[in-house]
């Protein structure tokens, strides 16, 4: 026996030194057994080695040092060994063989089963690649302990990615899915997981900067992909789409294939190719609209309205300006086209290389000449033929600005445009009781000067056969009063109005402001309410609400308003954080605090929209928290539905947040409700 261990002790040898096992020399001496050991250790060599996250790493690091110290201390304290003698340790081995074939068996086994529950190799973390600028990661998933990142290294569950200024990186997932972080971006990988059969499982949470994702079709009832923000979450199986989250935490969702579920303040949408939505804290979803995406020179500047790439957009106050755009700077526009030839812009970024003007936008065919369409209100040249596109389809255009106008490099169908536009006239559900619906036109709420004239409509929504005549229409001014020129709000026309069933009229108010900034009442906010005077039997009328709102405390500054940024010195003191701490002043919760200071801190050095301050210190009072806690949670990483939802739940809050006594890491508490709620159905074509 003692022969056949040292042939197999020289065998492994052999084999440690990296030398192929000579299985004929095994077989040569008519030991089987022999060959067989060092088949298998051979086989066990080639196997891949579990990874370890690095936590688990540490841990065992730090295991194996004290260990290591015991081992030592108790070494010291015996007598050394005389070299060469006998130990009598292998009295009660049997066979070195034997005890070698069965460790190696169950090590075999144990990895295998490792192997085979932690899903396939690569799946429990995303591997960087496409790096480019500064790139940083948080092993904690907290913003205290960034140190630089490569492309190949690996980021798994918990941790958190930034890219700095003109800097981007994509995460690629084991089934081929990709998510690019563009420059400025923020996002913790709350969690990247897998099974076998494709089964991919990844839960990102956005806190800011634009990231474009690329999802391979999900497999398995398992898998999943979502993404948080503060304002909305998106769920997928396979699509391409992109998500904004701007610093006052208004979120973008814009989808270029495939379709996307949205979901916010406790109502849900699906986004289908084509089209983008808007979210904000505390607002409940409005419609999806078909989006654009404009480049080249801004060229043309009247008022709100700009010009790039021969296209006229609106900008308004929730447009989100990045590096301080203007007249002849170069831009990139995204936006929503809200009603034909209606363009809103939602960002607009200065660039700092020239590009060519041209876009890509998505609209309905309205009309078709021979070199020529017009298609969601624009007259598009033909760069080619497009023979199966016809009026009425959904089609994504690719367009170059050209000296002879907007020339199409490429026409995409996207399908009929059978589906519900958003805004296509407002159609009565049965359940919902009938009556008189104000359905509100776009409008600017900030131009206080020169007030522009919003226009409404009134839908009449009746089984009657008759419609409604009556006077005029009458307003209140329930905010504000003082700022309205006596009788300045007037209707054209002025009636009288016929509405019959299933129509509608529509009526511009026309208002006149005083342009007094001393007779604004405090915040600036001028709200009137719109209503008709009926006649005699129409007391019970179910009629909706019209109010139009007015923001006017920024026309009371200088017409070239200080940036923010002015507001972080000692200069003078912002006017919105004046504002919360008058709110919020008298509250017990917050006694004993310098709520202006806290507030700027959030402000200045957090980059906290005022928005999500007011929204940290409501939910501190209304739960009676210390603020910081509520700050805690959002400084983890978790977005405001979640916490919302995770107060709601009285779940016992600490600086992580706990539920039911057990640590919640960022990202992943989620009601059961949010968890098993039934998805809506998509909309069936008739």
């Amino acid at each position: 026996m003692s022969n056949q261990d040292d042939k197999l002790q020289e065998r492994l040898t052999a084999l440690e030194e990296g030398k192929e096992p000579d299985r004929n020399a095994a077989e040569n001496n008519n030991s089987s057994e022999l060959s067989s050991l060092v088949r298998l250790a051979a086989s066990i060599r080639d196997l891949p080695h579990p990874e370890l996250d690095g936590g688990t790493v540490q841990s065992e690091k730090r295991r194996m040092i004290s260990a290591a110290r015991e081992k030592g201390s108790y070494r010291r304290n015996q007598k050394p060994a005389k070299p060469g003698g006998f130990t009598g340790l292998w009295l009660f081995v049997p066979s070195v063989a034997g005890v070698a074939l069965l460790v190696m068996m169950v090590f075999i086994i144990a990895a295998g089963a490792g192997l085979y529950f932690s899903g396939p190799r690569g799946a429990q973390a995303a591997v960087l690649s496409d790096a480019v600028g500064v790139l940083e990661i948080s092993d904690s998933g907290f913003a205290g302990d960034w140190h630089p990142i490569a492309a190949g290294a690996k980021v798994q569950s918990g941790q958190r990615l930034r890219t700095g200024e003109n800097s981007q990186v994509t995460l690629e997932f084991y089934d081929g899915t990709q998510v690019t972080l563009r420059s400025n971006t923020d996002v913790v990988v709350s969690k990247v997981a897998g099974d076998w059969g494709k089964v991919l499982q990844v839960e990102l949470i956005q806190n800011g900067g634009e990231t474009y994702h690329q999802v391979v079709p999900l497999q398995g009832d398992g898998a999943s992909y979502q993404v948080y923000t503060p304002s909305g979450e998106a769920s997928v199986k396979g699509t391409s789409f992109s998500v904004l989250v701007e610093d006052t935490g208004i979120s973008h969702f814009a989808v270029e294939t495939g379709e996307v579920l949205v979901n916010n303040e406790g109502t849900e949408t699906f986004v289908s190719a084509g089209k983008s939505i808007v979210t904000q804290v505390g607002v409940p979803m409005a419609s999806a609209h078909y989006n654009f995406t404009l480049t080249g020179e801004v060229t043309g500047q009247s008022g709100k309205t700009w010009t790039v790439a021969g296209v006229n957009f609106l900008v308004t106050d929730d447009t989100w300006l990045l590096g301080d755009p203007g007249l002849g700077d170069t831009v990139e526009v995204h936006g929503r086209i809200k009603k034909q030839g209606d363009w809103l812009a939602d960002t607009v970024e200065k660039l700092d290389e020239p590009v060519d003007a041209g876009g890509v936008y998505t609209g309905v065919v309205t009309d078709q000449g021979d070199t020529s369409w017009t298609i969601a209100g624009l007259e598009i040249q033909l760069g080619g033929s497009f023979p199966d596109i016809v009026v009425g389809d959904l089609v994504r255009v690719t367009f170059e600005l050209t000296a002879d106008g907007k020339l199409a490099t490429n026409i995409e169908l996207l399908g009929s445009d059978d589906e519900e536009d958003p805004d296509d006239e407002p159609e009565p559900e049965d359940e919902v009781q009938q009556g008189l619906v104000f359905e509100l036109g776009d409008y600017d709420p900030s131009a206080c000067e020169t007030v522009p004239s919003p226009t409404f409509k009134l839908w009449y929504y009746t089984d009657a056969l008759e419609g409604i005549t009556f006077e005029k229409f009458d307003y209140e001014v329930t905010e504000g009063d003082a700022f309205i020129v006596a009788g300045g709000v007037e209707f054209e026309p002025a009636g009288p109005f016929t509405i019959n069933p299933g129509e509608s009229i529509e009526v511009t108010v026309k208002i006149t402001l005083t342009g007094d900034p001393a007779l604004l009442p405090p915040g600036g906010e001028v709200k009137i309410k719109v209503f008709p005077v009926l006649p005699a039997g129409f007391e019970d009328l179910e009629v909706g609400e019209l109010v139009i709102y007015l923001k006017c405390e920024d026309e009371a500054e200088d017409e070239e308003k200080p940036k923010e940024g002015f507001y972080c010195t000692n200069d003078a003191q912002h006017p919105k954080a004046l504002k919360l701490v008058e709110e919020y002043k008298d509250e017990p919760m917050f006694a004993g605090l310098d709520l202006y200071e806290m507030i700027m801190d959030w402000f200045c050095n957090y980059r906290y929209g005022f928005g999500e301050i007011d929204l940290m210190l409501g939910l501190s009072v209304k739960y009676e928290l210390p603020v910081e806690e509520v700050f805690s949670l959002r400084q983890s990483g978790l977005g405001w539905g979640q916490i919302k939802r995770q107060l709601a739940n009285d779940a016992v809050v600490d600086d992580l947040g706990t539920a039911d006594g057990k640590k919640i890491p960022p990202g992943k508490q989620k009601s059961e409700d949010a968890k098993n709620k039934e998805k809506p159905n998509k909309k069936k074509d008739e």
